[in-house]
């Protein structure tokens, strides 16, 4: 069996998150190579904006999208939608396994 490699994969190093707050930019943050908040713009995708934060770090394994009024999506890089982002979307890209 053969795998893709995600749109989202992309050698980096892991600089100290930032917060953003009450924006209707989008934020990327956790292992990306430049944490960032942004202003949103018609069509940008999360591979956009995590491209924008310089690429995902080493050991990124999973990305969180929270968007305002919605439950937070998790997906692992590996095969992760190309999602559509709105205003105000927040991306934190993690290393592992979450734990309600």
């Amino acid at each position: 069996m053969t795998t893709q490699a995600s749109p989202l994969r992309a050698p980096a190093r892991r600089p100290a998150p930032i917060t953003l707050k009450h924006s209707f930019g989008v934020t990327v943050t956790g292992l990306v190579r430049r944490p960032a908040a942004f202003a949103w713009s018609k069509g940008m995708t999360l591979g956009n904006a995590i491209a924008v934060a310089g690429g995902l770090a080493d050991g990124a394994k999973l990305v969180v999208l929270i968007r305002l009024g919605s439950e937070p999506e998790t997906f692992e890089i590996e095969g992760a939608p190309n999602a559509s982002l709105e205003p105000g979307d927040d991306v934190r890209v993690l290393a592992g396994l979450l734990t309600r």
